[in-house]
């Protein structure tokens, strides 16, 4: 069990690892500084997967990782009167936008719910 667990989370981080990698193509293409919130989140991640293949992590700080993306989560997903807009975690409905910050924002929700999806199950990894 102990080495399907460290494959699970090898693999994990490679992926966050990729994850920050692709976002350096955004900074560069965009010049804005929102690709740098998102290398930060993706490396973040990947950091607390590489720490919990070594050792038992808080689990006052993992929880606080999937707060922080459900939160975000949520914020992302409202519209300006506060509305959650559930359409937006599905980026193929936005595919025909004319308008890239909605597919933008349908990229976003869905990169926060990987995120709080993979920290829920470090939380779980970090139990057994």
């Amino acid at each position: 069990m102990r080495a399907l667990r460290l494959f699970v989370l090898g693999v994990g981080s490679l992926t966050f690892i990729l994850f920050s990698y692709w976002q350096l193509n955004d900074a560069r293409q965009y010049g804005n500084g929102d690709a740098w919130l998102w290398i930060g989140i993706y490396a973040f991640t990947a950091g607390l997967t590489l720490c919990l293949g070594w050792c038992k992590m808080p689990m006052a700080l993992l929880s606080s990782w999937v707060g922080f993306a459900g939160g975000a989560l949520l914020f992302r997903l409202q519209d300006a009167q506060g509305n959650i807009l559930w359409s937006r975690l599905a980026p193929a409905n936005f595919w025909q936008a004319t308008d890239a910050h909605i597919v933008q924002q349908a990229n976003e929700a869905g990169g926060l719910l990987v995120v709080g999806c993979w920290a829920l199950l470090l939380m779980a990894l970090n139990r057994s």
